[in-house]
């Protein structure tokens, strides 16, 4: 088994590689469907002080032949493992505590890419953490911008990414004076903050601009939902437990279904072409993507085959399960589990995509 440290991955995933990764998952996405564990993520609290919530998430692909599972302390180490989905032998592990960022930076530019209307030029960063650092380095890789707005919860953060990132920018970085200036003069807002309260409010998107929320806070008042046009998804089960979407239903301003009857698509039907994205330039489009294993999958599958090719990383022994079952045996076994399985979670609830209208 191949164990790959951060220094390595840091090497070898620049942001056009991420990018690449995220819209080649999103695409198998769109076509296979049945890519992510059910529930998509495990979350174990430990009731500390403060609390420590430690994440599990699994996902696999029929077209790569692996199956991946996050896990780790949430602002803590994460570790990323993928298996062999025929001999379910443990191909490797990944250190994932910075990979993880620029997954979710990458995120937000494929969003752009397929959802920004034509001509976007304006974009605004609500948030200067090390996700928003990497959603930054990609959004400017990806679009052709001339200007990206940094606002952040003090002046000293927004400032301090602004002077880390503009030599390797193409885009003119400007902080902002707050995130409602930003917001009104962008084409594109991405939002990754901690927020305790909403950040953005309604009535600051310009016609045609793409709202894409990735934290896991309470970042928009619920109004925002009210008028958007059009409302775009990765999981929606797991927005259900972490950020706006949860914060509405545990206020009660609304519930799962009534969320679920604005979602117009998940980003693997708009990148798989099976639904459109933006219908035409003025509409506001509220894009709730956090994130999805996959993405980390198809990342840590390519890095693996090219370390093993390169002899990049660690070698750890490790030894087989004895007594492999035969093909037979596995086949029996894991049909019968599979279908009890169907019968226990209703197919809106699978990891499908379907909670987006079909």
């Amino acid at each position: 088994m191949r164990y790959l440290p951060s220094a390595i991955i840091e090497e070898l995933v620049t942001p056009a590689f991420a990018i690449e990764c995220v819209e080649e998952a999103y695409l198998l996405f769109g076509i296979e469907r049945e890519v992510l564990a059910r529930p998509s993520a495990a979350i174990t609290l430990v009731r500390s002080e403060p609390p420590r919530l430690f994440t599990f998430k699994g996902c696999t692909l029929l077209a790569k032949g692996v199956t991946g599972h996050q896990f780790g302390a949430q602002f803590g180490e994460m570790h990323f493992y993928v298996s062999d989905n025929l001999t379910g032998e443990l191909r490797g592990i990944l250190d994932h505590s910075w990979l993880n960022k620029r997954r979710t930076g990458a995120t937000a530019a494929v969003a752009a890419r397929h959802l920004a209307a034509s001509g976007a030029r304006k974009a605004a960063l609500i948030g200067a953490g090390g996700i928003g650092e990497q959603a930054l380095l990609c959004l400017d890789h990806a679009m052709e911008l001339t200007e990206i707005f940094v606002a952040a919860r003090t002046s000293a953060s927004a400032e301090s990414l602004v002077q880390r990132a503009q030599a390797l920018t193409r885009s003119q970085l400007t902080v902002a004076k707050s995130a409602r200036e930003a917001v009104e003069q962008s084409d594109i807002v991405v939002t990754i903050t901690v927020a305790s309260s909403p950040v953005i409010e309604a009535g600051w998107l310009k016609p045609g601009a793409l709202l894409c929320a990735m934290g896991g806070a309470p970042e928009l008042h619920f109004d925002v939902l009210g008028e958007a046009d059009r409302v775009i998804v990765d999981d929606a089960s797991y927005a259900f437990l972490r950020g706006s979407f949860a914060s509405w239903i545990s206020a009660g301003q609304a519930t799962e279904s009534e969320i679920l009857e604005r979602i117009d698509a998940d980003i693997g039907q708009i990148v798989a072409g099976h639904k459109p994205g933006r219908t035409n330039q003025t509409e506001r489009i509220l894009a709730v993507v956090q994130g999805m294993a996959i993405c980390d999958l198809v990342i840590a599958d390519r890095l693996l085959t090219h370390a093993n090719k390169e002899g990049l990383g660690y070698d750890i022994p490790f030894t087989p399960q004895p007594g492999t079952l035969t093909t037979a045996q596995i086949a029996q076994r894991s049909y019968g589990i599979a279908d009890r399985l169907s019968k226990r979670r209703p197919a809106s609830n699978s990891a499908d995509g379907g909670s987006a209208k079909h």
